[in-house]
């Protein structure tokens, strides 16, 4: 036989629930403050994020006239 739930668990699911409700009212509501949303909900996915773009290996040389412009040692 089951027994029947405790008053802890359903102020746990209830608080939960409730959590739930309103956070997804917050993402649905407009922000009065900023542009966009109150919540924005963007789930973090590593296979669904785009690959990092390529970053230079080497230093770029500097320019012509930033080197005319250092003193003479």
């Amino acid at each position: 036989m089951l027994k029947q739930p405790s008053e802890a668990s359903n102020k746990t699911w209830f608080t939960l629930a409730a959590f739930g409700l309103f956070a997804a009212a917050a993402s649905a509501t407009p922000s009065p403050w900023w542009e966009g949303k109150l919540l924005d909900i963007e789930p973090n996915l590593p296979w669904a994020t785009p690959p990092a773009p390529e970053v230079a290996t080497e230093a770029p040389l500097p320019d012509e006239s930033l080197l005319a412009a250092l003193p003479e040692p």
